[in-house]
């Protein structure tokens, strides 16, 4: 599924260096929004790297890898919240700012499926259909994403009536987001809730009218609902595996493809997405399939090999053990960047 018509592309070219890709993005956005409007302008990227050389790899691996840096430093940079995050408004980033950030997700999602699921999906169905589409009952779940897991657990605790709701654990949590109202247990639903809508709905005001503004035409794309494109994105270790596509044809071939299959099962969330960042450029579910090639590489030079475009992955079929694999991808997974060198 495609969102859009891409029989008329035409594209443009936007260069980011790998250290700054969130500035240099807003930045070309705001300067060349007119032109990047177009809804069949596709985006091709250009990566300088750290030491100021332009990386070689090109295609879709490489615009699927920039818009994941984006959003991961995004929300390091202008969001608060935990397991959901929310934008904040920040010094120095004005109306021009926030609406090329809105821009460059639209076409995202238009050329690449690509949608950023760690946004609190209350904040972005109050973006896309107003403040009307949210239920208490969404507020309330999204509250306890939104807190950190220990002022969650407590939460949760207080309103099954296992501690207090006036203790001292709820009113720290109550003063620390500037809640001055009295808990009881009549009324401390009620307070979440409304800690829940200023968290989420009222504090992103500003954005959230810049946002809606530029991405009305999002809806018309947008097939199936928010909640759905959320589920679909989200990696599980199920979808990973089920993105694999491979053909062993020999004992080694077939032994080294349960190594990396054991290896996916025994990944946490954070590593999950390293290892699809990896292999597909994207931390999001936004490829059909991942090839495995198998290929005979040893000595200093065995190692996996990712052709993000493909995607593709070439899997060495010389390790003797699950361990091997398991040392050899998790030096890679460690990494903090992979330089996209392959065209």
């Amino acid at each position: 599924m495609r969102p859009v018509d891409t029989s008329h592309e035409q594209t443009i070219q936007i260069i980011v260096h790998r250290s700054t890709v969130l500035s240099d993005v807003i930045q070309q956005f705001k300067e060349k929004r007119k032109t990047l409007d177009g809804p069949n302008l596709r985006m091709i990227f250009q990566v300088v790297d750290n030491k100021g050389k332009k990386e070689r790899g090109a295609g879709t691996g490489v615009v699927r890898d920039v818009i994941a840096t984006f959003w991961g430093k995004f929300y390091d940079a202008l969001t608060d919240g935990t397991q959901v995050r929310v934008p904040t408004i920040r010094h120095g980033y004005h109306a021009e700012e926030w609406d090329a950030i809105a821009l460059f997700l639209m076409k995202g999602y238009i050329q690449c499926e690509y949608f950023p699921v760690s946004l609190s999906r209350v904040f972005i169905k109050v973006v896309l259909h107003g403040e009307a589409s949210i239920s208490e009952e969404e507020l309330m779940t999204e509250l306890l994403r939104f807190l950190s897991i220990d002022e969650a657990d407590t939460i949760r605790e207080c309103l099954s009536e296992n501690i207090a709701c006036n203790s001292d654990e709820i009113l720290d949590i109550l003063s620390s987001y500037g809640v001055r109202q009295l808990p009881s247990n009549d009324n401390i639903r009620e307070i979440f809730i409304k800690l829940a809508h200023k968290e989420i709905i009222q504090k992103p005001n500003y954005i959230t009218e810049r946002w809606s503004a530029v991405l009305q035409p999002l809806k018309k794309c947008l097939s199936n609902s928010i909640d759905e494109v959320y589920l679909k994105l989200e990696p599980t270790t199920k979808k990973v595996l089920q993105l694999l596509k491979d053909e062993p044809t020999s004992s080694d071939e077939r032994a080294v493809l349960g190594y990396l299959k054991r290896f996916i099962r025994g990944l946490e969330v954070a590593k999950l997405k390293r290892f699809l960042v990896f292999t597909t450029g994207s931390d999001l579910m936004v490829c059909d399939s991942l090839s495995i090639n198998f290929v005979k590489l040893d000595g200093l030079g065995r190692r996996p090999v990712a052709h993000t475009c493909g995607p593709c992955l070439e899997l060495p079929t010389t390790y003797q053990s699950f361990p091997e694999l398991r040392e050899e991808f998790s030096s890679i997974l460690s990494l903090s960047t992979w330089e996209m060198d392959i065209v």
